[in-house]
Protein backbone atom coordinates (compact mmCIF):
# COMPACT_ATOMS: atom_id res chain seq x y z
CA UNK A 1 0.00 0.00 0.00
CA UNK A 2 1.34 3.17 -0.93
CA UNK A 3 2.10 5.97 1.85
CA UNK A 4 -0.52 8.57 2.60
CA UNK A 5 0.21 11.93 0.77
CA UNK A 6 -1.87 14.59 1.31
CA UNK A 7 -1.70 15.95 -2.59
CA UNK A 8 -2.21 12.40 -4.41
CA UNK A 9 -3.95 10.16 -2.46
CA UNK A 10 -7.61 9.68 -3.39
CA UNK A 11 -10.46 9.80 -0.97
CA UNK A 12 -11.89 6.35 -0.78
CA UNK A 13 -15.22 5.77 -0.23
CA UNK A 14 -16.80 9.15 -0.01
CA UNK A 15 -17.74 9.20 -3.18
CA UNK A 16 -17.54 11.37 -6.78
CA UNK A 17 -18.12 14.58 -4.94
CA UNK A 18 -15.62 14.64 -1.98
CA UNK A 19 -12.87 13.59 -4.78
CA UNK A 20 -14.27 16.21 -7.26
CA UNK A 21 -13.08 18.60 -4.16
CA UNK A 22 -10.11 17.05 -2.68
CA UNK A 23 -8.90 18.14 -5.96
CA UNK A 24 -10.24 21.60 -6.59
CA UNK A 25 -7.77 24.25 -6.57
CA UNK A 26 -6.98 26.11 -3.24
CA UNK A 27 -8.80 23.49 -1.20
CA UNK A 28 -6.85 21.89 2.19
CA UNK A 29 -6.77 18.45 3.51
CA UNK A 30 -6.01 17.27 6.89
CA UNK A 31 -3.41 15.07 7.53
CA UNK A 32 -5.24 11.85 8.72
CA UNK A 33 -4.81 8.93 6.59
CA UNK A 34 -7.59 6.47 6.80
CA UNK A 35 -10.48 9.64 8.12
CA UNK A 36 -8.87 12.91 6.28
CA UNK A 37 -10.72 15.87 5.58
CA UNK A 38 -10.93 18.28 2.99
CA UNK A 39 -11.84 22.49 2.94
CA UNK A 40 -12.10 25.58 1.49
CA UNK A 41 -12.85 28.87 3.09
CA UNK A 42 -11.29 31.07 5.28
CA UNK A 43 -11.18 29.24 8.32
CA UNK A 44 -10.07 25.98 6.26
CA UNK A 45 -6.53 26.12 7.80
CA UNK A 46 -8.15 26.94 11.72
CA UNK A 47 -10.96 23.74 11.31
CA UNK A 48 -8.07 20.91 9.41
CA UNK A 49 -4.68 22.37 11.59
CA UNK A 50 -4.70 18.97 13.82
CA UNK A 51 -6.21 15.69 13.58
CA UNK A 52 -5.30 13.67 15.84
CA UNK A 53 -4.64 10.01 14.89
CA UNK A 54 -6.50 8.16 18.20
CA UNK A 55 -9.50 10.26 17.34
CA UNK A 56 -10.30 11.05 14.16
CA UNK A 57 -14.04 12.01 14.64
CA UNK A 58 -13.78 13.33 17.97
CA UNK A 59 -13.88 16.96 19.81
CA UNK A 60 -10.56 17.88 18.74
CA UNK A 61 -10.88 16.64 15.13
CA UNK A 62 -12.00 18.86 12.10
CA UNK A 63 -15.77 17.22 12.57
CA UNK A 64 -15.24 18.69 16.24
CA UNK A 65 -14.28 22.26 15.36
CA UNK A 66 -17.64 22.64 12.77
CA UNK A 67 -19.59 22.16 15.71
CA UNK A 68 -17.97 24.54 17.22
CA UNK A 69 -17.56 26.80 14.60
CA UNK A 70 -21.84 26.46 14.01
CA UNK A 71 -21.33 24.77 11.14
CA UNK A 72 -24.53 23.53 8.59
CA UNK A 73 -24.82 19.93 7.21
CA UNK A 74 -25.58 19.40 3.47
CA UNK A 75 -25.88 15.55 2.31
CA UNK A 76 -26.09 15.53 -1.18
CA UNK A 77 -27.41 12.51 -2.53
CA UNK A 78 -27.35 10.30 0.70
CA UNK A 79 -29.24 9.57 3.81
CA UNK A 80 -28.08 9.68 7.15
CA UNK A 81 -26.51 6.57 6.67
CA UNK A 82 -23.45 8.74 5.67
CA UNK A 83 -23.32 11.57 8.01
CA UNK A 84 -19.88 11.57 9.47
CA UNK A 85 -21.51 14.02 12.23
CA UNK A 86 -23.26 11.05 13.96
CA UNK A 87 -20.02 9.83 14.66
CA UNK A 88 -18.87 13.09 16.65
CA UNK A 89 -22.20 12.26 18.55
CA UNK A 90 -20.58 8.60 18.82
CA UNK A 91 -17.93 10.34 20.65
CA UNK A 92 -19.75 12.31 22.79
CA UNK A 93 -22.31 10.12 24.36
CA UNK A 94 -20.01 7.13 24.88
CA UNK A 95 -16.43 9.31 25.52
CA UNK A 96 -13.84 7.22 26.69
CA UNK A 97 -15.79 3.96 27.11
CA UNK A 98 -16.07 3.50 23.69
CA UNK A 99 -14.35 0.07 22.23
CA UNK A 100 -10.80 0.77 20.10
CA UNK A 101 -9.53 -0.77 17.50
CA UNK A 102 -5.66 -1.07 16.91
CA UNK A 103 -4.75 -0.12 13.04
CA UNK A 104 -2.22 0.99 11.27
CA UNK A 105 -1.00 2.99 8.06
CA UNK A 106 1.72 3.77 6.08
CA UNK A 107 2.39 7.53 6.16
CA UNK A 108 5.55 10.10 4.58
CA UNK A 109 7.33 10.52 7.69
CA UNK A 110 11.21 12.35 7.29
CA UNK A 111 11.23 12.05 3.72
CA UNK A 112 10.77 8.64 4.01
CA UNK A 113 7.58 5.93 4.52
CA UNK A 114 6.79 4.65 7.88
CA UNK A 115 4.13 1.48 9.05
CA UNK A 116 2.79 4.02 12.11
CA UNK A 117 0.44 2.22 14.62
CA UNK A 118 -2.33 3.82 16.55
CA UNK A 119 -5.30 2.72 18.41
CA UNK A 120 -8.92 4.57 17.31
CA UNK A 121 -12.55 4.64 18.56
CA UNK A 122 -14.50 1.92 16.97
CA UNK A 123 -17.37 3.09 14.87
CA UNK A 124 -20.79 1.69 14.09
CA UNK A 125 -23.37 4.05 11.41
CA UNK A 126 -25.59 0.91 11.79
CA UNK A 127 -28.16 2.97 13.76
CA UNK A 128 -27.83 6.38 11.46
CA UNK A 129 -30.29 5.97 9.35
CA UNK A 130 -32.67 5.42 12.61
CA UNK A 131 -31.18 8.41 14.36
CA UNK A 132 -31.96 10.94 11.15
CA UNK A 133 -35.00 9.96 10.70
CA UNK A 134 -36.07 10.46 14.72
CA UNK A 135 -34.16 13.86 14.34
CA UNK A 136 -36.35 14.65 11.19
CA UNK A 137 -39.86 14.04 12.98
CA UNK A 138 -38.21 17.47 14.88
CA UNK A 139 -40.08 20.30 13.52
CA UNK A 140 -38.22 22.48 11.00
CA UNK A 141 -34.42 20.63 11.98
CA UNK A 142 -34.04 19.51 8.31
CA UNK A 143 -34.85 20.95 4.83
CA UNK A 144 -35.13 18.39 2.49
CA UNK A 145 -34.80 19.58 -1.35
CA UNK A 146 -33.55 18.91 -4.53
CA UNK A 147 -30.34 20.06 -5.86
CA UNK A 148 -29.71 19.61 -9.68
CA UNK A 149 -31.09 16.02 -10.44
CA UNK A 150 -30.38 14.56 -7.14
CA UNK A 151 -31.74 15.55 -3.76
CA UNK A 152 -30.07 17.70 -0.31
CA UNK A 153 -30.34 17.35 2.95
CA UNK A 154 -29.70 20.49 4.72
CA UNK A 155 -29.38 21.15 9.09
CA UNK A 156 -27.41 22.50 11.79
CA UNK A 157 -24.85 20.49 12.85
CA UNK A 158 -25.41 20.97 16.63
CA UNK A 159 -28.43 20.45 16.60
CA UNK A 160 -28.20 17.15 14.78
CA UNK A 161 -25.22 15.71 17.39
CA UNK A 162 -27.27 16.86 20.26
CA UNK A 163 -29.84 14.89 19.06
CA UNK A 164 -27.59 11.86 18.57
CA UNK A 165 -25.40 12.09 21.54
CA UNK A 166 -29.26 11.77 23.27
CA UNK A 167 -30.43 9.10 20.97
CA UNK A 168 -27.41 7.26 20.74
CA UNK A 169 -27.46 7.21 25.14
CA UNK A 170 -31.21 5.54 24.94
CA UNK A 171 -30.84 3.27 22.23
CA UNK A 172 -27.27 2.08 21.96
CA UNK A 173 -25.46 0.38 24.70
CA UNK A 174 -21.26 1.54 24.87
CA UNK A 175 -20.33 -1.66 23.01
CA UNK A 176 -22.34 -0.90 20.07
CA UNK A 177 -25.44 -3.30 20.50
CA UNK A 178 -28.55 -1.66 19.96
CA UNK A 179 -30.85 -1.93 23.43
CA UNK A 180 -33.65 -3.63 22.99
Amino acid sequence: MPAFDLKSTPSRGMGAIAELLRTWPGVIRSEHPTSSMVALGPLANEILKHHPLDDPLGDASPVGRLYDFGAKVLLLGVGHFRNTSLHLAERKAFRDRQARNKVGSPMWKDGQRHWIEYVEPAVNSDDFEEIGAAFETLPNRVRRGNVGAGSGLYMDQRELVDFGVEWLSQHRHVDGRLNS
